[in-house]
């Protein structure tokens, strides 16, 4: 009798971590520039918030030093569009608040207000702790500038909260710095006047700070949108870039000739904007079968969230079970974006190959019922067994998740148990939204973790958020605090 077999199963074979360089690949896919990745993710515009902070110690009013904090501070109005806001602080001994609002066409308005530099104390924790309140502050904006001019390291008076870089206050500007800028995109410079300057407490608080020296500071003002587009590109690309490429595969052991049986194959691109490339794919069988295979390419262009169809055969050799017919996938994978993944957006590529699909011969399983009846009674204690294990490890989840698009608060849907399941959330624009929520154990520390596997239309997100902090789901943010109510607001989760 003649066995007719289509492969139907689902299981899980052998996975594939291999993200070689472009000249170890391969075909070379090209390489796309900074900007030709901006322009493909197509991110909407923006408003910006702009913190400035001037320091005006005596030191300031030094030679040349005030008119280049003019010239520097012309240069960021210059750069601010109609929509952003601007708030302008100087700090000296106390933080005198010079201008808060829109500043189109009003930069010599603003400009002149900055005060004559005069007196000992040079108070940048209080001045930070100012700038940090305004990001804070209902309706933020989505992202952020933040920068500092000075000429020296902080210098508070003895009668200042922040007179110790290690008390309470410090400590607390730190924390709060350091949460906004993990919950949306903020570019922090200090621009330097002198080589006394020090980044480092600017640092502490905003843990990207670039120090810029006096020959620099203009290109790097000039640059500082396209720095805030890298940032958002990195935040956007991070979580897309943790999927795995899923190959599935069927084949016919009743068709072919010689030997060689038609072998399907499906690759499919999960990532929404991330062009990739597969360079010799190649193909290994297991659970005692040996496989060869032809008529692969030996390239495989994926373009985003696209699905390529292959056609190939392959020929089994070995002593196996059919039912133990397994095949493994190997190549090296690229993508034109690769350099600006790893080297301009400092993001790491290294996509995994994901097999899915198996063999389940029809007449074989006719024969074998005992032995699969075995075997599911084997598979559904191993369920239990996992169940429990997930049950012991998972910690209880509190808090919430916030749900926002750009400044706009969606939802939030409060946590219990260790496992929640979401099937629409109340809110037109997440009729759709579904997937599971699980409590997580932080590897280190004790703040609180949710692990989320969510998807709403053809966005989805999959992760572990801290407190606190964020991912993103297409032009949909998650965020996530322990505690209920407004410690972490829609209008900062960006």
């Amino acid at each position: 009798m003649r066995l007719r077999v289509r492969i139907s199963a689902a299981v899980a074979v052998t996975a594939a971590l291999l993200g070689l360089p472009a000249g170890l690949a391969g075909a070379d896919p090209g390489s796309a520039k900074s900007a030709d990745v901006i322009k493909a993710l197509a991110m909407p515009a923006q408003p910006t918030d702009f913190v400035v902070l001037v320091d005006t110690g005596a030191s300031m009013g030094k030679g040349k030093r005030p008119g280049m904090v003019r010239s520097q501070l012309a240069q960021l109005l210059k750069l601010m569009q109609p929509t952003d806001r601007l708030a302008l602080f100087s700090y000296g001994a106390k933080v005198t608040t010079l201008y808060r609002g829109l500043a189109a066409d009003q930069s010599s308005r603003i400009v002149n207000l900055l005060p004559d530099a005069s007196g000992t104390a040079s108070d940048q924790g209080a001045a930070l702790a100012a700038g940090v309140a305004e990001l804070a502050r209902d309706g933020a904006n989505a992202q952020a500038v933040v920068v500092v001019i000075t000429d020296g390291p902080p210098e508070a008076s003895s009668s200042s909260s922040y007179a110790s870089e290690e008390g309470k206050a410090w400590r607390d500007v730190i924390e709060n710095g350091s949460r906004l800028a993990g919950q949306r995109p903020i570019v922090s410079y200090q621009l330097s006047l002198a080589a006394a300057a020090d980044p480092t407490m600017q640092r502490r608080v905003f843990p990207a700070t670039q120090p810029v020296k006096p020959d620099a500071a203009s290109r790097r003002i000039a640059a500082i949108r396209s720095d805030l587009d890298q940032l958002r590109a990195s935040r956007l690309l991070e979580a897309e870039l943790q999927a795995p490429i899923a190959i599935h595969w069927t084949t016919d052991l009743d068709a072919g000739s010689s030997g060689w049986l038609p072998l399907r194959i499906s690759i499919q691109s999960p990532y929404p904007h991330v062009p990739a490339v597969l360079n010799n794919l190649t193909v290994a069988g297991a659970g005692g079968w040996k496989a060869e295979v032809r008529d692969l390419p030996a390239t495989i262009e994926l373009a985003p969230g696209q699905t390529t169809q292959l056609r190939a055969q392959v020929r089994l050799s070995g002593d196996g079970d059919l039912r133990d017919l397994n095949l493994g996938f190997r190549a090296a994978v690229d993508s034109p974006w690769r350099a600006v993944l790893t080297d301009t957006l400092g993001l790491t590529f290294s996509p995994q190959l994901v097999g899915v699909s198996g063999i389940s011969p029809r007449g074989a399983l006719e024969r074998s019922l005992p032995t699969l009846v075995t075997v599911g009674g084997l598979l559904g204690l191993s369920v239990l067994v996992w169940w429990l294990g997930g049950a012991l490890i998972s910690p209880r989840m509190k808090g919430e998740l916030i749900i926002s698009r750009h400044v706009e608060e969606l939802a939030r849907v409060p946590l219990h148990g260790r496992r929640q399941d979401l099937s629409g959330v109340p809110g037109g624009a997440l009729a759709a939204l579904a997937g599971t929520v699980y409590g997580a154990r932080p590897i280190r520390g004790s703040e609180r973790e949710v692990r989320v596997d969510l998807a709403a239309g053809k966005n989805w997100s999959r992760g572990v958020i801290q407190d606190g902090h964020v991912i993103q789901m297409g032009d949909i943010e998650i965020a996530y605090s322990s505690e209920l109510g407004a410690i972490v607001r829609p209008a900062l989760v960006h």
